[in-house]
Parts: C-alpha cells; sequence; structure tokens
C-alpha cells in the first residue's frame, strides 16, 4: 500500500475543507471515492452528508445498522460536533423523501 506522501496532491480536504496536502481514497461509506487530508484519513473521517447519505440507505439510526457502522457513525458525530438525535432526525429526512420520489 503507498504512503500518503507518495499518493498526495494539493487540493481540499472533502472531510474537513482545508486547502492541504490530500489523497484521493475509498471512502468507507459505499462505492465513492473523496479527498482526505492525512489526519482525516488516519482518523477514518468521512464527509457528513455522505454518512448521512450512506446510513440512511442501510436504514434507521441506530436500529438498523450493524455495531461496526454505529462506532464509526459517532466518532464522526464527535468530529462534526453532531448529535445522535440530529443525525437520526436527517437520517429519517433522507427515508421518507427517498419513498416520496419513488412511491
Amino acid at each position: 500500500m503507498p504512503k500518503f506522501e507518495e499518493i498526495a496532491h494539493k487540493g481540499r480536504c472533502d472531510v474537513c475543507g482545508k486547502q492541504t496536502d490530500v489523497a484521493v481514497c475509498a471512502s468507507s461509506c459505499g462505492p465513492i471515492s473523496l479527498a482526505y487530508c492525512r489526519s482525516c484519513l488516519e482518523a477514518g473521517l468521512e464527509p457528513y452528508g455522505i454518512m448521512l447519505a450512506y446510513i440512511s440507505g442501510a436504514g434507521y439510526w441506530p436500529d438498523d445498522i450493524n455495531p461496526a457502522y454505529q462506532e464509526l457513525v459517532r466518532k464522526n458525530l464527535a468530529f462534526h460536533g453532531k448529535t445522535e438525535e440530529e443525525f437520526a432526525a436527517g437520517v429519517e429526512r433522507a427515508i421518507k423523501a427517498e419513498q416520496e420520489l419513488f412511491g
């Protein structure tokens, strides 16, 4: 596996928004690649909206989500300054919007 320095280039981190060296890597939230700064990559952080969309595709928070992803989400919520209640409400809104769209 290549080192961060070997694949990094100047850009904006999709998680924290910093302009710095970033590496484009596969997200842990589905089949998408994102730009991560070193600290966000090493911490296993994801963009809030991407994580919300991914989890809402699996079900309601936290009841329908497996323990490994619950841990990932909780770590990310702390980073993004969000509560579980806010996240659960966002997941529910996303599920309802999808249901309305596809009837």
